[in-house]
């Protein structure tokens, strides 16, 4: 016999960080909130994807004045 079977996802892949999109019932908005606590809304799923992905660019944790 062999070893543990490999994991599905590479290594660097697994962060433990969570990225959420939530949509907006009654809209087309799409709520994203970053792993660091900055949140975006917009109606473009791409733009929302683009933003979440773009991490440390645009991102202004609630609560920071910088």
């Amino acid at each position: 016999m062999t070893g543990p079977a490999p994991s599905a996802e590479p290594a660097e892949l697994v962060t433990g960080l969570i990225n959420r999109i939530d949509w907006e019932p009654g809209s087309d908005l799409l709520r994203g909130t970053c792993h660091c606590g900055a949140r975006h809304t917009c109606d473009d799923p791409v733009e929302m994807w683009t933003w979440l992905l773009s991490h440390p660019d645009g991102h202004r944790p609630e609560g920071s004045d910088g």
